[in-house]
């Protein structure tokens, strides 16, 4: 993985958003709420949690078969290292790597349909956390009218968007063709079109079969940190803890800085503040959290990485 300033400078931000959110979450209150938690309670979470890697190993192995034959075992690698480096690295390289780390384990021919499939993936996650916390949102708040017209809105562009993409296929290359033919360029359209054959490249019955999996695999990993919350022993609302977990995952997603760190330890903190919730029960639940999206992913991405024989700079091809 190359680095720029850029890149270096988002893993600086971080640092003064850390120490501002452990300064408003009273540590001593934090440390004393951590020392009473259940281990046995908080180790059943963690399992339930690990549920989500075979869950996207097997969507993993459904969004590729039609490109390239990997065996699950090797999804399950491909998927822990991907997702180990999400949260290690800035700007989501595990999934810009995703098809150079597949390349380890099969001959990959096409990275840019690696890629579309990559990004099917990230669409259908965002659109299924989405969904979840509009729906807690609904309930929570008792604003049905208001709250329901705008999630409506927003299902009818996403779904307008996927539609436009699966029948309007090859439109979008001829679009793509307009582009002027200079090397930069002809990279970009080669790039965006084998992005789009490989978001295309799956039947009705696979797709149904991938957001049923997706839906499932969300499940799990809320579930996996609510019991895991619950080892706390507070008394905590579960659409609170449904909030904060699609919250933190959606400003997660984006490459501010690696897994969104400082952005979404604060963004989640105020969240469950706003709900009524003190300083340090939210600073608590955001740590808990993070214990299974970021500090979990990343050491089993780590482990991996290192069983593998990898280095954190995969070979060109």
């Amino acid at each position: 993985m190359k680095y720029d300033l850029g890149s270096l400078m988002k893993v600086g931000i971080s640092i003064p958003l850390l120490i501002i959110f452990l300064y408003f979450s009273n540590p001593i209150q934090v440390i004393r709420k951590l020392t009473e938690l259940n281990p046995f309670v908080y180790t059943l979470g963690v399992l339930i949690f690990l549920g989500v890697y075979p869950l996207s190993a097997y969507r993993w192995k459904i969004l590729t078969e039609n490109l390239v034959k990997f065996s699950f075992t090797d999804c399950l690698k491909i998927i822990s290292i991907s997702y180990g480096l999400n949260k290690i690295l800035p700007l989501n390289s595990g999934d810009l790597a995703r098809s150079k780390i597949a390349n380890e384990y099969e001959k990959i021919n096409n990275h840019g349909e690696i890629l579309g499939t990559v990004g099917l993936e990230r669409l259908l996650d965002v659109i299924v956390v989405n969904i979840i916390f509009v729906s807690t949102l609904l309930f929570y708040f008792n604003r049905l009218y208001y709250k329901l017209s705008w999630s409506i809105i927003t299902a009818l562009l996403v779904i307008t968007g996927l539609i436009f993409l699966f029948i309007f296929e090859e439109r979008l290359k001829h679009v793509l063709e307009l582009l002027p033919n200079k090397f930069y360029f002809n990279k970009v359209k080669k790039l965006l079109k084998d992005s789009i054959n490989g978001f295309n490249n799956l039947d009705s019955k696979q797709f149904v079969l991938i957001v049923i999996i997706t839906a499932f695999r969300w499940f799990l990993d809320m579930l996996g940190f609510y019991v895991a919350s619950m080892s706390l022993g507070l008394p905590v609302e579960q659409s609170a803890i449904v909030l904060l977990a699609c919250f933190m995952t959606l400003i997660s997603s984006l490459p501010i800085t690696p897994a969104g760190a400082g952005f979404a330890e604060i963004s989640g903190s105020a969240l469950l503040v706003s709900m009524g919730y003190s300083n340090s029960t939210a600073g608590t639940l955001v740590i808990i959290n993070r214990s299974l999206g970021l500090m979990l992913m990343g050491t089993i991405g780590i482990i991996t990485i290192n069983y593998e024989g990898f280095s954190y700079t995969f070979r060109e091809n």
